[in-house]
């Protein structure tokens, strides 16, 4: 016969913020009861919080004992407080997990010349022409993004205000290929800087050389203004 749930004396109400099927969290008022017969608190779970974490394993030991019907119940009042809020955690982490997929976010904004003046998805207080972008491979869970934590793949961190200061990220479902595009993609931008940040430096020494070495790059370089018959000024 299915176990009836116990009525009990209420002591204490709590505020709790429920997590739903698709993990929207609403406001509620929590019930802590005693049971005079058995000498327990207990508190009674939401039925889809019950119907998620049975047969789960709690990451850490529970403080309080959980039945069939999803009564939380404990010889010490806090305990079933501490383990409601425990139960709602490791829901959220079930449902993240059940529901997460795998995608690429992409940041790109942009300064161009025209007419003078900045256009396109405009860089604060830099000059033109200038170019941001990043990427980064994402947990989706709903609207929501969430860092991959390398050390537990199961484990969602969320991605933080703050984390780019450029904009809305632009979001694709993942793929290995799409992965190894925007790596490419970045790493061509990063060679580049390195291109030029070696051309800087060669530039006073060899200004002719320095362009073909920009713009041929893996070309035999020049020989210097020293080793030249025409050798002139190095300008």
């Amino acid at each position: 016969m299915p176990q009836e749930p116990r009525k009990g004396k209420q002591v204490k109400t709590f505020t709790a913020y429920v997590p739903q099927l698709d993990l929207k969290k609403i406001k509620t008022v929590v019930s802590v009861r005693f049971d005079a017969k058995s000498g327990e608190f207990f508190i009674a779970l939401p039925e889809h919080i019950t119907a998620t974490i049975q047969g789960h394993e709690n990451p850490r030991k529970w403080k309080a004992r959980m039945n069939s019907i999803g009564e939380l119940t404990s010889d010490k009042m806090q305990d079933v407080m501490d383990e409601y809020e425990s139960a709602l955690s490791l829901f959220i982490m079930i449902q993240r997990d059940l529901q997460r997929k795998k995608v690429i976010a992409f940041w790109c904004r942009w300064n161009k010349p025209r007419d003078g003046a900045f256009s396109g998805h405009e860089i604060s207080f830099c000059g033109s022409p200038a170019l941001f972008l990043d990427y980064e491979v994402m947990w989706q869970v709903g609207k929501s993004l969430y860092h991959v934590d390398d050390e537990d793949p199961h484990a969602l961190l969320i991605h933080g205000a703050g984390r780019h200061q450029d904009g809305e990220a632009t979001v694709i479902d993942w793929t290995k290929d799409r992965e190894k595009f925007f790596a490419d993609m970045k790493n061509g931008i990063t060679n580049l800087i390195d291109r030029l940040a070696t051309f800087k430096k060669a530039l006073g020494v060899n200004a002719d050389n320095a362009i073909k070495q920009l713009m041929q790059p893996g070309q035999k370089a020049l020989p210097a203004p020293a080793e030249r018959e025409d050798a002139g000024p190095v300008r």
